[in-house]
C-alpha cells in the first residue's frame, strides 16, 4: 500500500510539473475531453448520466493535483474547460430553426437552393486549367421544396456535387440549385470511410446533389468577408499562373495543388501514387508548407527590427493560410508559428509544446466538430511527438559528439568541423522523418489500414526538395516583375518530376500495403509507448517500451493471417444484383470479384479489402458488358493491384467494356476473353472450382447471377 501512494504521489508531482511548465495543457486536455463526450453522447443520455460522465472525468484530476496550490489551480483550469468544451460541442450541433437539415427530417429530399459558393479552391475561369472541385463548398440561404412555393430563408453549409460538364464556378458565385439533399451512406463495413462523418467534422450535416444549376444575375449582396477573400483569392490566382506561364498542363496542377492546396487537378491514378509511398500529405497544405513560408518570409524581412519582424511575419502568414482555406493543419501550424512569433515580439518565453497546445485548444474551441477530422487529428498529434522527441534527439546527438567534446579546439580542423555538422543535419532530418513516420502509422493503419514501411525513406528524398520547390517559388514571386529576363519555370518543372519520379520509385519498391484495422486499444498503447520512449531518459523505462512497441507491431502484421473465408454481397450504385467478393482463409491469397458494379460499389469493396488486410484482387469477372456491371471496374484497377480480369464475349460493343480493357492492358493485367456463347453459370463456374456452388445451388445466395 505504501508503494502505491508513494507512486501516486511522484505521478501528481510529475503531472503538476507538466502542467506548470505547459500552463495550456490542462485547458486544452479539458476542451477536449468535453467535445468528445459531447459528440459521442449527444441528445442520447440523461442527466443523471451526464453528471456520471462529468464525474469520471474530473475525479481522477482532482485526486492527482489536489496536494498543492498550483495543482488545485490547474485542476479548476481543466474542469472549467471540460465544461467549456461541452458547451461548444453542443453549440456547434444545434441545428436552427431555419437551417436547410430541417427540411430533411431526418432523410433524402428534393429541393431547390440558392448558395454562396464559398469553396477558396474553386477558381471559375480564372484559371482555366483547373476545373471546379467534385465536392463543392457553399453556404445556403434560400431554400424551397417546390417551384410552387415561394423562397424561404435558409442557413446552413453543405457540399454540393455539381452535374457533370458544369461551367465553372469561382469563390462568392450566387447559384441556383435543383436537386436533393442526400444524407451519406454508412460505411458498408467496419473500419471503412466514414464519409458521414467527414462532412461533419467539415460542418456540413448533408451532402446535395445537383441535377442542374444556373448562376443568377441578382443574389445576395457581397458582405466586406467576401469582397476582402474575393481580393485574396484574386491575388492568389495571379500569382499560381504567373508561376506556372510556360509549364506543361500536368506540371500546372501539381504545382497548384502543391502550393495553394487546389488539388482537383491531380489524377486519381496520381494521388494513390503519393499515397502509396507515404508522400500524400505534402498535398495537404500543412505545417510543412507554412513553416517553409515562415523560414522564407523571416529572411525576407531580416532587415527590420527585431520586433516589428517578428510581429509582422504572423500577418503574411495568415494571407497565404486564408488563400489555401483554412485547413486543419494549415491553421495549426499558423496558430504555432503566429503565437510562437508574438511571444518572441513582446519578449515572454514559454515552451514549444506549450504552443501545440494553445493552439489546439483555441482550434477545439472555435471549431469542435473539427476534432472528428483526420486532418486534424493528424496535424497535432505528429507535431505534439515531433516537440517531446527534439530533447531526446539532441541527447542522442550529445551520445554521438562525446568524442569531439574531449578534443582540444586547435585540433579540430575545418573539414572535421564540417563534417560534424553535416553528420547533424543529416541526424535531424532522419529522426525528424522518423519520428513523424512513427507516430502517423498508427492512425494510418486506424482510419486507412494502410501500412507504408519505405514512407519515412521516400519522405526524406521528397520533403528536401519541397523546400527547394518553395524557396524557387519565393523567388520567383519576388522577381515577377522581372519574369520575362528572369525565369525559374524550367527549375520549378523539373523540382517537379523529381518529386514525382521519387513518389513511383518510393511506391514501386518501398510502397504500402493493406492490414487489418487495429483495435483501437492496440494503437492506444502503442502511442503511449512511443511516448514514454521519447520522453524518458531510463534505460528500463525505453526498453519497455520499445518492447510494447514491437509486440504491437508484430499483433498489427499477424492479424491478417488470421482472418476467417469470407464471401460478401455489396449492395448500391445503379444495379440491383449485388456484386459479390470472396476472401480464402488467411492473407495473400487476393480477392475474387464478381461484378463490381458502379463506382460507389467498388469504393465500398475497397474499403473492405482495406479493411481486411488484402491488397490485391487476383481474379475480376463481368458477366455482361453492361455499365451496372462494369461501370466502375477502373476504379478497382486504379485503387488496388487487380492480377486477371475476364470479360464476357462482345466486349467492344460497350465503350464501358472497351475502356476497362484499355486500362487493364495498360497497368500489366492478364486479361480473358470468354468464347461466344457463355452463360452466367459458366462464366462463374470458369473461375475454380469454389465457385461450382454458383450454378449448382437452386437456392444459394449466388443464383442471382
Amino acid at each position: 500500500m505504501g508503494w502505491v501512494s508513494s507512486q501516486i504521489r511522484l505521478a501528481s508531482a510529475g503531472i503538476a510539473k507538466f502542467f506548470d511548465l505547459n500552463p495550456m495543457a490542462p485547458i486544452c486536455v479539458g476542451l477536449l475531453l468535453g467535445v468528445t463526450v459531447s459528440l459521442r453522447f449527444h441528445l442520447l443520455i440523461s442527466t443523471a448520466t451526464t453528471l456520471f460522465i462529468f464525474l469520471a472525468a474530473t475525479t481522477p484530476s482532482f485526486f492527482l493535483l489536489r496536494s498543492s496550490d498550483s495543482g488545485r489551480k490547474h485542476n479548476l483550469k481543466f474542469i472549467i474547460s471540460l465544461v467549456f468544451g461541452v458547451c461548444s460541442a453542443e453549440f456547434a450541433l444545434f441545428l436552427p430553426v431555419d437551417h436547410y437539415a430541417n427540411l430533411a427530417d431526418g432523410g433524402d429530399v428534393g429541393a431547390e437552393i440558392e448558395v454562396v459558393v464559398t469553396d477558396p479552391t474553386a477558381t471559375g475561369e480564372a484559371v482555366p486549367w483547373l476545373s471546379t472541385p467534385r465536392l463543392l463548398k457553399c453556404e445556403v440561404f434560400n431554400s424551397r421544396i417546390s417551384r410552387k412555393e415561394s423562397w424561404r430563408k435558409a442557413t446552413g453549409t453543405t457540399f454540393v456535387r455539381l452535374p457533370r460538364k458544369s461551367p465553372p464556378v469561382a469563390y462568392g458565385d450566387t447559384l441556383v440549385l435543383s436537386g436533393a439533399f442526400i444524407n451519406p451512406a454508412v460505411p458498408p463495413f467496419s473500419g471503412s470511410f466514414d464519409f458521414g462523418r467527414h462532412l461533419i467534422s467539415r460542418g456540413a450535416p448533408m451532402l446535395f446533389q445537383a441535377e442542374a444549376f444556373a448562376s443568377p444575375t441578382v443574389g445576395i449582396a457581397p458582405g466586406l468577408r467576401t469582397r476582402a477573400m474575393r481580393a485574396i483569392l484574386a491575388f492568389r490566382n495571379g500569382v499560381l499562373l504567373s508561376l506556372t506561364a510556360g509549364m506543361s498542363l500536368e506540371d500546372k496542377r501539381t504545382l497548384a495543388a502543391l502550393m495553394f492546396g487546389c488539388r482537383q487537378g491531380v489524377s486519381y491514378e496520381d494521388r494513390q501514387t503519393y499515397l502509396r509511398s507515404g508522400v500524400i500529405h505534402i498535398f495537404a497544405i500543412s505545417g510543412l508548407h507554412v513553416g517553409m513560408l515562415g523560414m522564407t518570409i523571416f529572411l525576407l524581412l531580416r532587415w527590420l527590427p527585431f520586433r516589428i519582424r517578428y510581429a509582422a511575419a504572423p500577418l503574411f502568414l495568415l494571407l497565404y493560410t486564408v488563400s489555401t482555406g483554412m485547413q486543419a493543419s494549415a491553421t495549426r501550424a499558423l496558430l504555432m508559428i503566429g503565437a510562437w512569433s508574438l511571444m518572441r515580439a513582446f519578449l515572454h518565453k514559454t515552451s514549444v509544446l506549450n504552443v501545440v497546445f494553445l493552439a489546439a485548444a483555441v482550434m477545439i474551441f472555435l471549431t469542435p466538430l473539427s476534432v472528428m477530422g483526420a486532418g486534424f487529428q493528424y496535424s497535432f498529434t505528429i507535431a505534439a511527438f515531433l516537440v517531446v522527441s527534439w530533447r531526446s534527439v539532441e541527447r542522442w546527438q550529445g551520445v554521438m559528439r562525446e568524442r569531439q567534446l574531449w578534443l582540444p579546439p586547435d585540433s579540430i580542423t575545418f573539414s572535421s568541423a564540417m563534417l560534424s555538422k553535416t553528420i547533424d543535419r543529416v541526424f535531424n532530418a532522419l529522426s525528424t522523418t522518423v519520428v513523424a513516420w512513427l507516430a502517423g502509422t498508427s492512425l494510418t493503419l486506424l482510419y486507412r489500414s494502410y501500412f507504408i514501411p519505405g514512407a519515412a525513406f521516400t519522405n526524406l528524398l521528397v520533403v528536401p526538395v519541397v523546400w527547394l520547390l518553395f524557396a524557387t517559388a519565393s523567388i520567383q514571386f519576388v522577381l515577377l516583375p522581372f519574369r520575362w529576363v528572369v525565369s525559374f519555370a524550367p527549375m520549378i518543372e523539373g523540382l517537379l518530376k523529381v518529386i514525382k519520379s521519387a513518389s513511383s520509385v518510393g511506391a514501386e519498391f518501398g510502397g504500402g500495403f493493406h492490414l487489418s484495422t487495429p483495435p483501437l486499444w492496440s494503437v492506444a498503447l502503442f502511442m503511449f509507448a512511443f511516448l514514454v520512449l521519447l520522453a524518458t531518459a531510463k534505460r528500463l523505462n525505453s526498453g519497455i517500451a520499445l518492447a510494447c512497441m514491437l509486440c504491437v507491431g508484430v499483433f498489427w502484421l499477424s492479424t491478417p493471417y488470421s482472418t476467417p473465408e469470407s464471401i460478401v454481397l455489396v449492395n448500391g450504385g445503379d444495379s440491383d444484383q449485388p456484386a459479390l467478393v470472396h476472401l480464402s482463409e488467411g492473407h495473400g491469397n487476393g480477392a475474387t470479384v464478381i461484378n463490381p458494379g458502379s463506382r460507389e460499389r467498388c469504393r465500398a469493396i475497397l474499403a473492405f479489402l482495406e479493411s481486411r488486410g488484402e491488397n490485391a484482387i487476383e481474379r475480376m469477372l463481368f458477366t455482361a458488358n453492361r455499365k451496372p456491371r462494369l461501370g466502375g471496374a477502373t476504379t478497382l484497377l486504379a485503387g488496388t493491384t487487380v492480377r486477371h480480369i475476364i470479360f464476357p464475349a462482345g466486349y467492344r460493343r460497350s465503350r464501358f467494356a472497351k475502356f476497362a480493357m484499355d486500362k487493364a492492358r495498360a497497368r500489366g493485367t492478364h486479361v480473358t476473353i470468354l468464347p461466344s456463347g457463355s452463360n452466367d453459370y459458366d462464366a462463374a463456374n470458369y473461375l475454380s472450382p469454389t465457385f461450382s456452388f454458383i450454378g449448382r445451388e437452386g437456392e444459394g445466395a449466388g443464383i442471382v447471377w
